[in-house]
């Protein structure tokens, strides 16, 4: 739970926060407004299929563990390069939403191979109480941070709040290794 409700609240506030981030930086509208969406959603969506399988043959602990440990990096190296080339800038973005993207759907298996019977329970727990309350921390304590700032506001707000990648790693750390007892060849 801890986890889902430390990643989605990072996941919440970029995506609030990013049209402001590219836009204060001087980014071309179709990336400020819409470009750098559609790269970090891309990312999440092409990899969630390859993560399940590897998942299934290696252990969710393990790829949950290396996504946010790769989120975490790549948030701040976005954060900290303000004037990265339109190409690196977006294959950065990819990169951020593959790594935190899959974390969630990647938890909600978990979850529900750790309480087969409870299906209900895992979901209403895993995605609508952990999304619940992490959106209103990450899209509002987004835009509170950002009104402490001045210059780049709103990506010294995502710095704040990309910290909580850090919970995201710590609870990693701590979850089962379950394998799938089927054979992949």
């Amino acid at each position: 739970y801890f986890l889902q409700v430390a990643n989605q609240t990072v996941i919440w506030a970029f995506v609030f926060l990013l049209p402001d981030v590219l836009s204060s930086r001087q980014y071309d509208h179709w990336i400020s407004f819409g470009g750098g969406h559609l790269f970090l959603i891309l990312g999440s969506a092409l990899m969630m299929v390859p993560a399940g399988y590897l998942a299934d043959k290696y252990s969710s602990r393990n790829v949950i563990f290396i996504s946010s440990s790769s989120a975490l990096v790549l948030l701040y190296v976005f954060l900290f390069s303000p004037s990265l080339p339109p190409a690196i800038l977006l294959s950065l973005l990819f990169l951020t939403g593959a790594s935190m993207g899959l974390i969630s759907p990647v938890s909600i298996a978990l979850g529900n191979r750790m309480l087969p019977n409870n299906p209900g329970l895992v979901s209403a727990t895993l995605m609508g109480l952990a999304w619940c309350v992490s959106e209103a921390m990450g899209q509002g304590g987004g835009g509170i941070l950002s009104t402490y700032f001045e210059g780049d506001a709103a990506a010294k707000a995502l710095s704040v709040l990309g910290l909580f990648l850090l919970v995201a790693v710590g609870a990693a750390s701590q979850l089962p290794s379950l394998v799938l007892e089927k054979e992949f060849e």
